[in-house]
């Protein structure tokens, strides 16, 4: 308003712009500090940033109020979806804690992921319909994955998809190796329980003495277990007060 030139951050055409204090240019695509010491992100046409911005090989957020970087938040970006960023302000992937709660955020695509199962470091986690993610037990993973077996033919010596015999199904849900693949194989396991009716929920449950166990079952806890029973059924539940099996061994 003096005529003089100017530097540093500088209001002009309705947006601000920011002015080398050696060259007096216009600086475009670049970070800079303000005369008054905060840090704004400048576009390809020099015009300060705000929302979602790539810089440096990753994004930030720039508040459209006061266009600072926004550090430690979770925001809308200007196309409406939203992303959690850092305490550094870089968008954030995979496993993040986020208001007491823990969530997943693609790596590819920096969403929160909602309403499917992940493995991390060989962790199985559930992610709910807002995301909340929750740990899946192992046991509950193998217990699960034999229940997805269910309505597969017994098929002698069978231990895939197409086809199950008794140890084969549990070899295949807890992935054993070659070394535990038969009934008899599986009962040196663990210590032998005979109470059962409490047996947990992943335990293995064993038809026949302790040193000659002749079938195997998965405990569904309750009294109730998946099996792959015999020629010419299916893997599918069973119950013990009807069909009861002598030991047990925990998982």
């Amino acid at each position: 308003n003096d005529g003089r030139i100017q530097t540093g951050v500088q209001q002009w055409a309705g947006t601000y712009y920011y002015f080398d204090p050696t060259t007096y240019l216009r600086v475009d695509n670049d970070y800079r500090q303000a005369q008054w010491g905060d840090w704004y992100l400048f576009g390809n046409d020099g015009r300060i940033q705000t929302g979602v911005q790539q810089w440096a090989g990753t994004y930030y957020y720039f508040d459209p109020t006061t266009y600072l970087r926004v550090d430690n938040d979770y925001r809308q970006a200007q196309w409406g979806d939203w992303y959690l960023f850092g305490n550094d302000g870089r968008i954030l992937s995979g496993l993040q804690n986020w208001q007491g709660q823990t969530y997943y955020f693609d790596p590819i695509t920096y969403k929160k992921v909602v309403n499917t199962d992940i493995t991390v470091n060989n962790v199985k986690y559930h992610l709910d319909n807002n995301g909340i993610a929750k740990q899946v037990s192992n046991v509950d993973a193998k217990v699960d994955r034999a229940l997805s077996q269910r309505g597969v033919p017994y098929v002698w010596g069978g231990n895939t998809p197409a086809g199950f015999d008794c140890s084969g199904l549990v070899q295949w849900a807890y992935g054993l190796d070659a070394g535990h693949r038969t009934t008899y194989q599986q009962a040196t396991l663990g210590t032998h329980k005979h109470d059962v009716m409490n047996a947990p929920k992943g335990s293995l449950l064993f038809f026949g003495s302790d040193g000659a166990p002749y079938h195997v079952a998965i405990s569904l806890g309750n009294g109730t277990y998946v099996h792959a029973p015999e020629p010419g059924d299916v893997v599918k539940i069973g119950y013990s007060k009807y069909f009861t099996p002598s030991f047990y061994i925990n998982m």
